[in-house]
């Protein structure tokens, strides 16, 4: 698994002509947990101008990190070889990611639909360089269609996993996941105009959200 936390790392003052404007410098952290173990793997820089996700560059520490929580992924640790010195950010999420499928699919029984323990997820779409075509997504073996600038409120277990995927996306993109009853998580599903799908976690109580997902 893995998670984000965004700090302000430094500011920088830009100046335009008579003007000087300051430029905040952030950093999203990540970290892989296993069993007992809780690392950061890597460090994927923004700023409050540009919001896309630069390349990563790693160290050895980085790596043997994610090494020994896929040792027992001779798939993932193969294609973790064939990302070198860097990497952007979704190629490694979709490493983990898949990674998790795979696990989930050997080990885990499909959970029930609902139950007590059963709460609401979020499964939305945007416009930004998507391809028109609905989205085909299953969660648990279920089918759904996700349509551009839409949503989608899912009811899930959330004491045991579930399996979300883009079921017509070449890179067959699948994520692990459980629902919270004390909050709602919201997932963002992507599907290019190549037909690439992605799943990215977001957070659905920042104030641009909020007002999106009314």
């Amino acid at each position: 698994m893995y998670r984000g936390l965004l700090i302000n790392n430094s500011t920088s003052f830009i100046g335009a002509g008579s003007e000087m404007y300051a430029v905040d410098h952030l950093f999203a952290e990540w970290y892989v947990e296993k069993d007992t173990l809780f690392e950061e793997v890597f460090r994927s820089g923004v700023s409050n101008s540009n919001f896309g996700l630069r390349p990563v560059h790693y160290s050895i520490s980085n790596r043997d990190i994610l090494k020994r929580v896929l040792s027992d992924d001779k798939i993932a640790l193969k294609n973790l070889e064939n990302i070198k010195r860097k990497g952007e950010l979704p190629i490694i999420l979709k490493l983990i990611n898949s990674s998790n499928s795979r696990k989930f699919k050997k080990n885990s029984l499909q959970p029930n639909n609902t139950d007590k323990d059963s709460a609401k997820i979020v499964l939305f779409r945007e416009s930004k360089n998507e391809t028109k075509n609905a989205i085909l997504v299953t969660i648990n073996g279920k089918v759904h269609n996700l349509e551009k600038h839409s949503k989608l409120d899912i009811i899930i277990p959330s004491k045991s996993q579930s399996e979300i995927c883009i079921e017509n996306s070449i890179n067959k993109y699948c994520m692990i996941t459980t629902s919270s009853k004390s909050f709602t998580k919201y997932y963002r599903l992507r599907l290019n105009k190549k037909n690439e799908g992605y799943i990215e976690k977001i957070n659905g109580n920042s104030r641009y959200y909020k007002v999106r997902l009314k």
